[in-house]
């Protein structure tokens, strides 16, 4: 395991016209790292030629540029051409508008590595690219049992689960980040952890009508497959993750790409190793983002991906 190489695998496209702008962010980030092990693939699905032309202007050595014209429009086509072409030990998924702000982070993920673990989930934290402003640091949480270590994430596990676990206002938990943020602000007195059968049943007044047959209540497991499979994602994009080389992610999947990785991931590897300090990765978010351009049919999407993934995983 020495001197492990990391591919760094960034699918790209015009991104109305900001392609460039967040590319050249997100290149420099992973050139500032520590640890120098690794190279850079771009898989570029653009129309035009405006990355390609910024790409092999900078004429890195560590920068390979590979043009996509297949199944454009659609993101895991493109990412895991990205990946097909890469030729390190390891992959770090990053989106074109998201990039790494600790000059460390290398280091820090094949420590965890090398410590035994097969895969990383980083710390993050969000930028709205029309304000500049950051908000919303998260730390990768696999739901209810996994004690999340932060208020966004613990409300968001128990208000996404289908069945009665705390008070009531939270069985209408709102999507879309700035009602959740209000959402939270005004429920933040409400108790934000349950932890066994005893205490659901408390709050629930002994009633049991709407409880899950099978007892997840003790089983980390089967908690924390609830809501990735449900399309609820407490761990991030797959900008946070750094995966084994032989993990593709499903062309199948319309929207909950992230959910069914990460969960794929924990069946095959186990715990991941978690880089916790300093929110390293920055998530960029804007109106040109894909997810924000599927709004509208956001909730058939998922509907879709909940089916299949249904059916790949046998309904568990």
């Amino acid at each position: 395991m020495e001197n492990l190489k990391i591919s760094v695998c960034i699918p790209v496209y015009e991104a109305d016209g900001k392609g460039v702008f967040f590319l050249r962010k997100n290149i420099k980030g992973i050139l500032n790292q520590t640890y120098k092990n690794f190279e850079i693939v771009i898989s570029d699905h653009s129309v035009d030629y405006e990355i390609q032309d910024y790409v092999l202007s900078l004429k890195h050595p560590k920068i390979k540029y590979v043009r996509f014209g297949i199944k454009r429009g659609y993101g895991a086509f493109n990412t895991n051409n990205a990946i097909k072409n890469a030729t390190g030990d390891l992959i770090k998924l990053m989106n074109q508008d998201d990039y790494i702000e600790s000059s460390d982070f290398f280091k820090d993920a094949i420590h965890l590595i090398k410590s035994g673990k097969k895969w990383v989930l980083s710390s993050f934290k969000h930028l709205d690219y029309e304000t500049g402003n950051f908000f919303r640091p998260q730390i990768p949480s696999f739901g209810v049992k996994d004690r999340a270590r932060n208020a966004y994430s613990m409300i968001h596990a128990l208000g996404s689960l289908r069945f009665p676990v705390i008070c009531k206002p939270l069985k209408s938990f709102p999507r879309g980040h700035e009602k959740q943020g209000e959402f939270i602000e005004s429920h933040m007195h409400l108790p934000l952890i349950v932890l066994n059968r005893e205490d659901l049943l408390a709050i629930n007044d002994n009633d049991t009508s709407n409880f899950p047959t099978s007892d997840l209540y003790d089983t980390f497991h089967e908690v924390k497959s609830i809501h990735l499979l449900d399309g609820i994602n407490l761990i991030g994009c797959p900008s946070v993750g750094l995966i084994p080389k032989e993990e593709l992610v499903d062309v199948n999947l319309k929207y909950m790409i992230d959910c069914e990785l990460w969960y794929r991931l924990y069946k095959k590897y186990g715990e991941p190793g978690i880089i916790e300090k300093d929110f390293p990765i920055i998530i960029g978010m804007g109106n040109h983002q894909v997810t924000q351009k599927m709004a509208e049919v956001r909730e058939d999407l998922i509907e879709h991906d909940k089916q299949y993934c249904s059916i790949l995983y046998n309904n568990k």
